[in-house]
């Protein structure tokens, strides 16, 4: 687990309460997609397209997260064309 802290962070200790360690996971896009997502993200303003990547994921949870039951959050992905 000493590891883990020193690669995170540079230190060896854990880190103390409210310090937040950035963990990262990777996905693959195809490269069409990426350079549509790469070019609006420039457009908009966005510092980068995972930035973009990032908003827009956390948008769609909110509003997914914000149904009040499962039926809901099927229904929702439904109507936006991921379930049949």
């Amino acid at each position: 687990m000493e590891a883990a802290y020193s690669r995170a962070n540079g230190r060896k200790e854990p880190p103390k309460a409210g310090v937040a360690i950035k963990v990262a996971t990777k996905i693959k896009i195809d490269t069409p997609l990426y350079d549509r997502v790469k070019k609006v993200a420039d457009i908009a303003g966005y510092a980068s397209a995972e930035e973009f990547i990032i908003h827009m994921i956390e948008k769609e949870l909110a509003k997914l997260e914000s149904a009040g039951s499962d039926e809901e959050v099927t229904e929702r992905l439904r109507g936006l064309g991921y379930l049949e």
